[in-house]
């Protein structure tokens, strides 16, 4: 081949040179362009997640990241444990126990254990738990834990801290917190089985120190296995009762009876503390009748000047005999109000010989020698008392002094004659004759001393 062809040949074959030279460098700087914006979006993407994440406080174990042009395969499963990223409306209400509607009447088909939780793993909080056959209203559905919310007819017993209850004279109490806890024990230790709302109406059953024991009603529930649930109808629920819409006869029947006597023991309790509360008020009333006696006694003492007329003691003496007489009615004997009313009576009694002793002394032997014989009578009718005079000083006694028996400070002690200094015969055993009274400001009786006698000495 001559030269002229050859170079006739190369100038025809350059320009398709240059062609194929740019179409192989374009194809090797094409993929490594593409790695480069795959690479600034991905570092454009972690600092708008590092920057969030900053602002919020938040921290992720794991970033989603998505190239151009590359199809997505799949998300990765999310660990055990995690939060889905969001549900469906189904999701969300069964996760949150949100209420269904209509109400569902449901019979146990076995025992079932009661919990606090959804979580079948958690440790029932009641031994005995439901009985096969107990009726329950389902409150709500847990699909994913296979548990139910369901609230027993006629209540389940619980306490509630008495601070956050208002008692109603029908036997309810009303809450009047928000969020109160209601729980399967008196100990705020525990772990609270469901929460009360404001205004909330509850059975109440005793008083347990610092709390009440409650029934709860269709609003409160506990978690059982749904495994042994089986529908018996479905209730509207609106309106209070809504057992008292069951449809057929035998059933609405069935489940009146297991509320009644689940509420028996609310019903007895009732009784109980209304007799409890009677109790104290014939009591207050007894005590006040008590004080009305000693204050017209008291007043026609001073009018008389000491000097008591029987005729004006017959009049108000039936005033006494009905305090008395009512005092026996309610068994006040053990009672403090029970110690006044006979104390009343001795010093009654005292009056009324004073006065029959005056009207003796005045036929017999003349006005001129009657109170000879009046102090002769007092002196036999005033009452003794035995005991071990202590000294307690005290700004809370009405006496430094007091006559004690045992552990019992019998009566506080004086001595308004001045015969006895009361100091010389502490720590001794005595025996003493005293006009005794109740004051107003003391707590114990008092005892004026009239005469001492030492029976022993102390160590």
């Amino acid at each position: 081949m001559t030269a002229g062809n050859t170079g006739k040949r190369d100038s025809v074959l350059q320009p398709f040179g240059w062609i194929l030279s740019v179409f192989f460098g374009a194809a090797l700087l094409l993929p490594a362009s593409l790695l480069s914006q795959a690479g600034r979006s991905v570092k454009t993407r972690s600092e708008k997640t590092s920057t969030s994440q900053k602002g919020s406080g938040a921290s992720a174990s794991f970033q989603e990241t998505s190239f151009p042009g590359i199809k997505q395969a799949g998300n990765l499963p999310n660990k055990a444990g995690d939060v889905p990223r969001e549900k469906n409306s189904k999701q969300k209400d069964a996760a949150d126990g949100v209420a269904q509607a209509p109400l569902e009447l449901m019979q146990t088909t076995a025992d079932l254990p009661l919990r606090k939780s959804r979580s079948l793993g958690v440790t029932p909080f009641s031994k005995d738990g439901l009985k096969k056959g107990t009726l329950v209203w389902r409150l709500a559905v847990d699909p994913v834990a296979k548990s139910s919310k369901v609230a027993i007819l006629g209540g389940l017993d619980g306490y509630v801290f008495a601070k956050y209850i208002e008692l109603a004279p029908d036997g309810y109490g009303r809450i009047k917190g928000s969020n109160v806890n209601f729980r399967h024990q008196a100990r705020a230790t525990t772990f609270p089985v469901d929460v009360t709302k404001a205004g909330m109406r509850l059975k109440l059953l005793a008083r347990h120190g610092d709390w009440w024991k409650v029934l709860s009603n269709d609003e409160i529930g506990v978690w059982v296995p749904s495994s042994g649930l089986e529908l018996l109808a479905r209730v509207k629920a609106d309106g209070e009762n809504p057992h008292e819409r069951i449809a057929g006869e035998a059933l609405r029947l069935r489940a009146q009876k297991q509320i009644e006597e689940r509420e028996r023991h609310w019903v007895a309790g009732i009784a109980t503390r209304k007799a409890e509360a009677t109790s104290r008020q014939d009591l207050a009333d007894l005590n006040r009748a008590l004080g009305d006696f000693r204050t017209e006694y008291e007043k026609l003492m001073s009018d008389m000047a000491g000097d008591p007329d029987l005729e004006a003691l017959k009049k108000i003496e039936p005033l006494l005999g009905k305090i008395v007489t009512r005092a026996a009615e309610l068994q006040a004997a053990q009672e403090s109000v029970g110690g006044r009313i006979a104390m009343m009576g001795k010093e009654f009694k005292h009056s009324v010989l004073l006065a029959k002793s005056k009207l003796v002394v005045d036929v017999q032997v003349g006005r001129d020698k009657r109170d000879q014989v009046n102090v002769a009578v007092a002196t036999a009718a005033i009452p003794s008392f035995t005991g071990w005079l202590v000294y307690r000083p005290g700004q809370r006694h009405y006496s430094d002094y007091q006559l004690v028996k045992g552990n019992k400070t019998l009566c506080y002690l004086t001595c308004n004659s001045m015969r006895y200094e009361l100091g010389d015969f502490v720590d001794r055993r005595i025996s003493i004759r005293a006009d005794s009274r109740f004051v107003a400001a003391a707590d114990f009786k008092v005892a004026d001393i009239k005469k001492l006698l030492v029976l022993s000495k102390g160590n």
